[in-house]
């Protein structure tokens, strides 16, 4: 339950235009993902439309069948760590649309198929060796989608259900030795799906069926001899395009499920057929192929759903009252075509297939290797760490840009994800800066530089509450830090902006139950860059920008935020400058901050370093060229080594690698050391995420993951 609460606070009148706090009780989105997380994607053929997960081999390791409505099937044998080998190609005299397993007794490796496009229903089997043949096969009168199999008057061989758009009504096929034999249910009448189900508790498959032109789920008893009459039916308000049979509450009673443009529904069975007990929710995406299964291990059934046109995987978390935890969606690839569970040696998730070519897996992590990735959300950015516990178990936390959200991950003492944490969030935020001073509440400043909101999250782990404050600055904000004493129930926030080109100091803080806010005059005119160096004194660091002239001061502003000092100024020789990034930290570990600029003119790169009141330029080694220093959010301190010192990191310009930076002061110069390789580096922290080794943890912006890598 969320409660909005509007409370008014005073605020100096000067700058500030209105300050605003939500109160939520309970965070709304604590969702138990327990580990599934581990994202791998692997590259097999392209073009196919459907994955179908198999053992032809009969080994510990499923393996696949690619295939769709072309004449052209790819087998692949399964290996250990997510690997694939291909074993056949078969090409068949017509395309194949539909694959799926049949149980027939002391027959293995035998599969049911429809050719819509021919207009067939079949009989394919899969040899040990991955070869694909036709043993039956059935020309009929229209054209079959879909396709359900089960023993319909329990004589130990199963029968087909099959329907579709264009498909008359709803037939039955039997099996007689190899020939197939079509029964008619139902003619002149489409039926979008049908499935086999139990729906009256009398071990004969009933079949549940979607009228495409009523729009109705309707209900058709089996007599125990294999004929159907219609016993009931369901009207909905939206236009189903999802059918379902499922064990939703494990009670042994069959569900079904249907799906709309927008929402699930599952009806839940009991002993007495009645089918009144419903479960709703609305979905983010349409639901257009559905698995189920406890995908993390708390002993409740999930739903997992693809959206094949706009491409995404979303997943609902059961929770004990039997309905659901809000909607994780995991995965956003190119062309998503189908939907599966996977099952295989160590391996228990769901599988997505791509028509570029790529299977998309998401298993449950039972360990942080020499190389993880991991999915919680469709568009990452901006990566930190936090500590949750203060148990030195380090959580992540993140926005994802496509839901405009603050994302938090909790680990658990093994390390594992075990709850994702969603707030959300006004407008997309690219700046995130996390104060930890307090003992169970975390606090999250989102915020995006040049704008003049921001968003303040503070999280009670210990109970699961969260305030939600936002703040609008004087002007575009260049720089915010946070300082909290000892004493203070909340941090004061620093907030240098830049107004119309001139910098400008607020300092907001709570005292007396009330926010207040002080802002300085005009500090400098025709700004570039700011930052803050909070210390015993409040220290800024600024470039300028006039008449072409790029001057580099630091100023100390006193209690009153009045100039106090300026402690020096530098000019650069250099005119024609593009940009100017900036970092101020501890950079040589001696608890004082220093300033590293880097200054990219059209024809070079300058590296300016400032420490104490004295500034110099620093030549540069060839690999250093390489380096992307022009985002600030790519270079970054941090140590590597258990009590060890801060470094200063960088990322090339390609981001493939991650590189440490060496001052070598004496030389007046800074070098440059490949430390580890990787792909789509785009946001990254350093930090040892187990009590052994400390690892280089990075949002892959090509495949949307956060990759954990071992350092050595």
């Amino acid at each position: 339950m969320i409660k909005k609460l509007l409370k008014h606070f005073y605020i100096h009148p000067g700058y500030f235009t209105f300050f605003f706090l939500t109160v939520i009780n309970t965070l709304s989105a604590q969702i138990p993902i327990n580990g599934f997380c581990k994202y791998v994607n692997v590259t097999v053929d392209s073009s196919f439309s459907n994955v179908l997960p198999l053992n032809f081999n009969g080994d510990s390791y499923t393996d696949l069948l690619l295939y769709n409505q072309s004449n052209r099937i790819i087998s692949y044998q399964g290996k250990s760590d997510y690997n694939f080998v291909k074993s056949n190609t078969t090409n068949l005299k017509f395309e194949i649309s539909v694959i799926k397993p049949i149980n027939r007794k002391l027959v293995n490796n035998q599969y049911a198929f429809l050719s819509r496009k021919n207009r067939r229903v079949g009989i394919l089997e899969v040899t040990a060796y991955g070869y694909c043949r036709i043993i039956s096969e059935l020309k009929i009168d229209s054209y079959p989608e879909n396709l359900s199999i089960a023993d319909v008057n329990k004589d130990g061989v199963e029968e087909f259900l099959v329907s579709g758009n264009s498909f008359d009504g709803l037939s039955v096929f039997y099996i007689s030795n190899r020939a197939l034999i079509e029964r008619k249910l139902l003619s002149k009448k489409l039926f979008s799906h049908s499935v086999f189900v139990e729906l009256n508790n009398d071990v004969y498959p009933d079949i549940a069926a979607i009228d495409l032109i009523q729009n109705k789920l309707i209900f058709f008893y089996n007599n125990s001899a294999g004929f159907y009459y219609e016993a009931r039916s369901f009207s909905f308000n939206s236009k189903l395009t999802l059918l379902q049979v499922l064990d939703f509450n494990i009670d042994g009673y069959q569900d079904v499920c249907v799906g709309g443009k927008d929402n699930i529904e599952i009806l839940l069975g009991d002993p007495y057929s009645k089918y009144e007990r419903k479960i709703f929710t609305n979905t983010s995406y349409q639901p257009q192929k559905l698995v189920t299964a406890d995908f993390n291990n708390d002993g409740l059934i999930d739903i997992a759903y693809l959206d094949k046109s706009h491409s995404i995987v979303s997943v609902f978390y059961s929770d004990e009252k039997q309905k659901f935890y809000p909607e994780v969606s995991y995965l956003q690839k190119q062309g998503l075509n189908d939907l599966t569970l996977f099952y295989s040696k160590f391996v228990n998730g769901i599988m997505s297939y791509s028509s570029a070519g790529k299977l998309h897996i998401i298993d449950r992590l039972r360990r942080i290797t020499d190389s993880t990735s991991l999915v919680f959300g469709l568009n990452p950015s901006t990566l930190k760490y936090f500590d949750a516990g203060n148990d030195k178990i380090y959580d992540f936390s993140f926005f994802d840009k496509e839901k405009v959200t603050l994302n938090l991950v909790v680990r658990n003492s093994s390390g594992i994800p075990e709850k994702l944490y969603r707030v959300k969030l006004e407008s997309p935020c690219r700046n995130l800066l996390v104060d930890e001073t307090g003992s169970a509440k975390k606090t999250f400043y989102c915020y995006s530089n040049n704008s003049r909101l921001i968003e303040i999250i503070s999280v009670d782990f210990r109970d699961n509450s969260v305030n939600k404050e936002k703040l609008y600055s004087v002007g575009p904000i260049a720089d915010v830090r946070v300082k909290r004493n000892p004493d203070d129930d909340r941090a004061k926030i620093y907030i240098l902006s830049n107004k119309n080109n001139n910098l400008i100091l607020s300092i907001v803080y709570y005292k007396d139950f009330r926010y207040s806010v002080s802002n300085s005059n005009v500090l400098a005119k025709s700004i570039w860059n700011a930052k803050l160096s909070l210390e015993d004194q409040t220290g800024i660091y600024y470039w300028t920008n006039e008449n072409k002239a790029f001057v580099f001061e630091k100023i100390i502003v006193n209690n009153d935020l009045n100039l106090q000092q300026k402690v020096f100024s530098y000019k650069l020789e250099s005119t024609d400058v593009r940009s100017i990034a900036m970092l101020v930290g501890d950079i040589f570990n001696r608890d004082e901050n220093d300033a590293i600029s880097f200054v990219r003119s059209s024809d070079k790169k300058d590296i300016i370093f400032s420490t104490g009141s004295n500034n110099y330029k620093l030549k540069l080694d060839a690999r250093m060229k390489r380096l992307n220093l022009n985002d600030e959010s790519l270079f970054n301190l941090f140590e590597m080594r258990f009590n060890g010192l801060n470094k200063l990191f960088a990322i090339s310009q390609d981001s493939k690698t991650l590189n440490k930076l060496e001052l070598l002061f004496r030389k007046k110069s800074l070098n440059s050391t490949e430390l580890v390789q990787a792909d789509n580096i785009q946001s990254y922290f350093i930090k040892n995420l187990n009590f052994r080794n400390y690892h280089f943890v990075y949002i892959d912006k090509s495949e949307h993951c956060i990759t954990i890598k071992e350092i050595a």
